[in-house]
């Protein structure tokens, strides 16, 4: 029975929690405006590689999480219910990420469906999968590489594991695309260790070039476009947006080291009661490869972040699917 009524049941329960209440309030005041009436102005005037704020140029992102937006505002029309379809439209596509690498971990149905109840019920992702800005789609692309890298460890054939670096590829170029960097760093964060530790540094090596080159296919043509129409993009994107926020003294957004733990308990609302149990489990199975797979993904994008001299809340969205 849980196999044949999980997906649908699913399903509806994202159509009722996050489809029907999009167009139910206003815009939220600054960001939803501003990523609305960005991705509003590239349907409007054909610019789409490089992002506009009321004729302004805007810098601050890369163009692919405004495609996404625009996109939801061509087919849905330009009202609320189109301007943040891109949101939840991402955060579905990672609450069904949830049920196939649990599926794959455990081959449980039933561990599967209560994972991703689990997931989709964190009040976090809920609340996100409602907002129109980039936060939602760049968690879905960081979600996708924490998936696929498992799939490239855990085949067993080589076409497999070819697909599933390709996947990872994907990934990572869109994430990029959608937010800068970060998503070429954070699946290497992840897949360094485990495969050092697993003895399978040798095949991250030689299956690694089919991420790479696929992930460079993917963002190229839009990497060269932008600078050919704005060629101090890419100057001003990598200093200001990247170094200045991760090491600057005068970083936007300066937080404590510790900013981040007393969030990850608001954000696992409302099974935080669940973490002590959880989280001792997991200690106890740290040397099974996929207890400790899954302790890496959440705990190496942690590290970095709280590292990090800016931070924002929703940056550790991604650390949610592994949790």
């Amino acid at each position: 029975m849980i196999r044949r009524w999980a997906l649908p049941l699913l399903l509806l329960a994202f159509g009722v929690f996050y489809l029907l209440p999009l167009a139910t309030h206003g815009l939220w005041i600054p960001d939803e405006t501003r990523y609305a009436q960005i991705s509003q102005e590239m349907l409007l005037t054909g610019k789409w590689a490089s992002p506009h704020f009321m004729g302004i140029r805007y810098f601050e992102k890369p163009a692919a999480g405004y495609w996404m937006i625009a996109l939801g505002q061509a087919i849905f029309g330009q009202n609320l219910f189109g301007v943040r379809f891109a949101s939840a439209f991402s955060t579905g596509l990672s609450i069904l990420l949830v049920y196939l690498v649990s599926r794959r971990l455990w081959n449980d149905p039933h561990k599967s469906l209560v994972s991703t109840v689990l997931y989709m019920s964190f009040v976090s992702v809920a609340a996100l999968g409602g907002y129109a800005n980039l936060d939602p789609q760049f968690t879905f692309w960081v979600n996708l590489t924490g998936v696929a890298l498992w799939f490239c460890f855990d085949n067993t054939t080589r076409n497999g594991r070819l697909g599933a670096w390709a996947l990872l590829g994907l990934a990572c170029g869109m994430g990029f695309m959608t937010k800068g960097f970060l998503a070429w760093l954070l699946p290497v964060l992840i897949a360094l260790p485990y495969a050092i530790w697993q003895k399978r540094f040798r095949e991250l090596l030689g299956y690694g070039v089919v991420a790479v080159v696929v992930a460079i296919v993917v963002s190229l043509p839009w990497a060269l476009a932008v600078h050919s129409q704005e060629p101090d993009y890419w100057n001003f994107f990598f200093w200001h947006e990247h170094i200045q926020r991760f090491a600057g003294e005068d970083a936007q957004h300066a937080e404590p080291f510790w900013y981040y733990l007393p969030l990850l308990l608001a954000f696992s609302l409302p099974w935080v009661a669940l973490l002590p149990a959880t989280l001792k489990q997991a200690w106890l199975e740290k040397r099974t490869p996929r207890i400790a797979f899954l302790l890496l993904w959440l705990l190496m994008p942690l590290a970095f972040f709280s590292l990090a001299k800016g931070k924002l809340p929703s940056y550790i969205m991604p650390c949610l699917l592994p949790l």
